[in-house]
């Protein structure tokens, strides 16, 4: 998990969240459509790092 709250954290997130909204307003222009809905899915994807991960949980199904 990405600790949200570190400097690096906030830039990468202002850096993506800038390109978001430029794919967005490209997606709607209609250049290379295709392009800008991978783009708009891969910095979406890299925004949800900070996000809680539900915890693993572990198994032991070793019962002897």
């Amino acid at each position: 998990m990405v600790d949200k709250n570190s400097l690096t954290w906030i830039e990468v997130k202002r850096f993506v969240e800038s390109e978001h909204n430029k794919a967005v307003s490209a997606l709607i222009q209609d250049k290379q459509s295709e392009r800008q809905r991978g783009k708009i899915d891969l910095l979406s994807r890299l925004l949800k790092l900070a996000d809680p991960q539900q915890p693993t949980v572990v198994i032991t199904d070793d019962y002897k």
